[in-house]
């Protein structure tokens, strides 16, 4: 099929309003890892509940050198919310990168900028919630505000250094450095990267997995803001805000409406930071 050309000014106008979403430095199990979902339903489920699925850079935060990843085991192996598209070693990027799920036949597209389409050994890169997954039939379209070229894109597995942006493997193997990690990589595919593994193993949190189908059932994790209370479980903390709604329309038949602006906004930034949905 032909790729329907989009307006990128009015595409960006609207992710900009999508991503006002819940955000912040910690990271949350938004949908554990046993049952898991394919990526497509990952992603719809944090689009719902306006989340930020935790990129593979923030994940290696979590997964080396860090006991961070204690809070969030469940998750393991998990989705990122970093899509990538690479061709085969060699081979010019194009005005499409595409690839095929085996087992659903879905066809994955990434339509490659005008300014990249002649580079070789080369991933492209956006990071969610930049990115909109684009369904028509059985093909999968990613569309992306933001994306970055990232040059010398190893051509075999094996032991590399990360870039500084999204943390993918470049360059030349390394035999060992405390942020090396294992590229697992194929001919061609479309897709976002995949990380930790369920079993716990050291070396196998640096595994980087862009080989993985998009139809396996895997964790997502996302983003999540500092608490905001100690001490006040989130089922507590949802009752006290319904308590003080409550009051506040109480207190709206003596009171002048702008009189309690105020603590409507309160209550409103809560909401926004995610507070009352458990955070």
């Amino acid at each position: 099929m032909q790729l329907e050309v989009k307006n990128m000014t009015e595409l960006k106008q609207k992710q900009i309003t999508e991503n006002q979403r819940i955000r912040g430095p910690n990271l949350r199990v938004l949908i554990p890892c046993f049952p898991g979902v394919p990526f497509e339903e990952g992603l719809a489920s944090a689009n719902a509940d306006d989340r930020v699925i935790a990129s593979n850079k923030r994940m290696s935060q979590a997964l080396v050198g860090s006991k961070e990843w204690k809070n969030i085991s469940k998750v393991f192996s998990c989705w990122t919310g970093t899509m990538t598209a690479y061709s085969e070693p060699g081979k010019k990027l194009g005005k499409a990168v595409e690839s095929v799920d085996s087992e659903t036949g879905h066809r994955w597209v990434f339509p490659v900028p005008e300014e990249h389409q002649d580079k070789k050994d080369a991933i492209l890169v956006t990071e969610h919630p930049d990115y909109t997954l684009e369904i028509d039939g059985k093909t999968r379209i990613v569309r992306a505000a933001q994306v970055d070229l990232i040059e010398r894109f190893p051509a075999e597995n094996g032991f590399y250094l990360g870039d500084v942006m999204h943390g993918i493997p470049t360059g030349e193997k390394v035999v060992w450095d405390d942020n090396i990690r294992y590229l697992f990589r194929t001919d061609s595919r479309v897709g976002p990267v995949v990380r930790g593994d369920s079993t716990n193993s050291c070396i196998d949190w640096r595994d980087f997995n862009l080989v993985e189908s998009t139809s396996v059932a895997l964790g997502v994790a996302a983003e999540a803001p500092d608490a905001l209370l100690k001490g006040v479980t989130p089922e507590e903390f949802r009752s006290l805000v319904g308590e003080a709604n409550k009051n506040l329309d109480m207190l709206a038949q003596f009171l002048k409406p702008e009189s309690l602006i105020g603590m409507h906004r309160l209550l409103g930034a809560l909401v926004l930071r995610g507070v009352i949905r458990g955070e």
